[in-house]
């Protein structure tokens, strides 16, 4: 009985509004006089011009009502309440932030089970980029929503406040599967080549001779493409008869997988594949690219220092993609793996060298030395990563950038380092457990060849070759702890592999015979 008096009270005051302000709705539409923004849709246009002065009135007592709905833990209308203030509110950048930040922590944090945490946080994603950010697209003008965005992803799905940030990553890619095929920079670059509009995508001869053999079978190819989208399962053999009906289904499927990016989330190809080429690469299937995206400016300068600074996230996420931000998909087991994407060094190194050197930080501040300190770990850590890919180049580059951290006497050679750096990360100490390693690390190089990752295979190779020279060197007085011959450990790990994978000789050899033309990295790095 109480919600039902409430309800009524509502609708009292809302038309008591629309009364005394009939006459003020009727005035502004012979004047014709549109003080909000032409892109908000008819309901925010009357609710904005119909109420005048009163709206204000109206807005707060929503405001009261939702925070009441909080107190009594009633979440479920809150969806409603944060559409009608924003509705009366839309282009206030503050309201929609809030509304976004109340969906994904406050109203998430009262659920234990998982999928409706995720449902929440979803929400509020959902509110800030497919409305908040549309009825305010000046990208200069709305870093409060973009700043919430970036602090959902962040926080939420990066895993900095939510212990199944894992599984929520997963159902990002999920989600982000639908809209990229392998979500690189090559793939960006064929839909920024594809048209924004249907006018567009006609005027190419292949899209037009296709529809003249539609309309010669009194079909409409719009009207086809709308109904019913073409897939790749619609291809024909790869023949010179076929080459412009081929290349018209595929531009058709482009043109739609680039409107679905634009519409559905809402983010703009040409500033995605701007994006990845200032800060990436980066796998646009991953939640790295999306905190980037959304908090990047046009150049490092243009990022602040106080007030809305997004320079902090997307430091974190560039870092994280190094770590994690390759994606691929186990079909044995039936997940994600995540893997490094050493190809981002280049960019971050010179990221972190803005925030140290060009951001204005104070050298004696806290803020710098923090950075400071995130950079020299990083360092430590990507020494090591990047041997094992083989970019022998690349680690000794930052190893010269670490040497700025070792005091000026130091004798700790580069080969030295990336021993000690092994020793650090696996603390391996007795004979058994090294060579248990050693065998192990062969197996993955093996695995890695299989999948055609040459640098990581050789990578591993000459880690193994490192560990065991040093392992013997240290040892050499004391025959006990020697380990056996590096071809003999191999060999044991050869055995596993054939045994796990079902494969025979004949698939090892092919593998070793292949390995000799992949020596050197396809593409060299470098630190900057």
């Amino acid at each position: 009985m109480k919600k039902l008096w409430i309800r009524l009270g509502f609708i009292f005051v809302a038309a008591c509004l629309l009364v005394f302000n009939g006459k003020g709705l009727r005035e502004s539409k012979k004047s014709s006089v549109t003080i909000l923004p032409n892109n908000l849709p008819p309901s925010m246009q009357v609710a904005g011009v119909a109420l005048g002065p009163l709206k204000g009135l109206l807005v707060d007592i929503l405001w009261w009502r939702s925070e009441r709905l909080m107190d009594n833990k009633e979440f479920f209308e809150a969806i409603q309440l944060a559409d009608w203030i924003t509705s009366l509110q839309p282009t206030y950048p503050s309201v929609w932030s809030y509304q976004g930040f109340n969906f994904a922590f406050n109203i998430s944090h009262n659920f234990s089970d998982f999928d409706e945490r995720w449902n929440w946080i979803y929400e509020g994603i959902k509110l800030l980029r497919n409305k908040g950010l549309k009825y305010n697209p000046d990208w200069d003008k709305n870093r409060d929503i973009r700043f919430e965005l970036v602090h959902i992803f962040y926080r939420k799905v990066e895993g900095v406040s939510d212990k199944e940030s894992k599984r929520f990553q997963d159902l990002w890619t999920l989600e982000m599967l639908k809209y990229f095929n392998n979500g690189n920079r090559k793939e960006l670059e064929v839909l920024a080549r594809s048209p924004k509009t249907f006018e567009e995508l006609f005027k190419k001869p292949e899209i037009k001779l296709l529809a003249e053999q539609y309309k010669a079978q009194d079909r409409d190819l719009r009207t086809e493409i709308e109904a019913r989208p073409p897939t790749y399962s619609q291809l024909k053999p790869n023949t010179r008869e076929n080459f412009q009906y081929n290349k018209a289904i595929v531009g058709i499927i482009d043109f739609l997988r680039r409107r679905a990016i634009e519409t559905d989330l809402n983010m703009d190809v040409d500033r995605m594949l701007n994006t990845d080429i200032e800060y990436g690469p980066l796998d646009w299937r991953t939640h790295h690219a999306q905190i980037i995206y959304w908090g990047a400016v046009k150049s490092y300068d243009e990022f602040l220092l106080n007030t809305v600074n997004f320079s902090e996230y997307i430091r974190a996420a560039m870092l994280s993609s190094f770590y994690n931000g390759k994606v691929g998909f186990s079909e044995k087991k039936d997940y994600f793996i995540r893997s490094h994407n050493i190809e981002i060094l280049p960019k971050l190194h010179k990221f972190f060298d803005f925030l140290l050197y060009k951001s204005g930080l104070d050298e004696e501040s806290k803020e710098f030395k923090r950075v400071d300190k995130i950079h020299k770990d990083f360092l430590e850590r990507a020494i090591v990563i990047t041997y094992t890919y083989n970019q022998i180049e690349a680690s000794r580059e930052l190893f010269e950038h670490y040497e700025l951290y070792l005091p000026d006497n130091h004798n700790v050679t580069f080969e030295q380092y990336v021993m000690e750096g092994f020793n650090r990360s696996l603390k391996i100490e007795n004979t058994t457990a090294r060579r248990s390693f050693l065998e192990a690390t062969f197996f993955k190089a093996f695995q890695d060849a299989a999948r055609g990752d040459w640098d990581r295979y050789h990578g591993q190779l000459k880690i193994i070759k490192m560990i065991h020279t040093y392992h013997q060197k240290k040892n050499r007085d004391i025959p006990s702890k020697l380990l056996p011959p590096l071809k003999d450990i191999a060999k044991a790990a050869k055995k596993s592999y054939l045994k796990s994978t079902g494969k025979d000789e004949g698939h090892f050899s092919k593998l070793e015979s292949q390995a000799d033309k992949f020596r050197t990295p396809k593409k060299k790095l470098t630190s900057h």
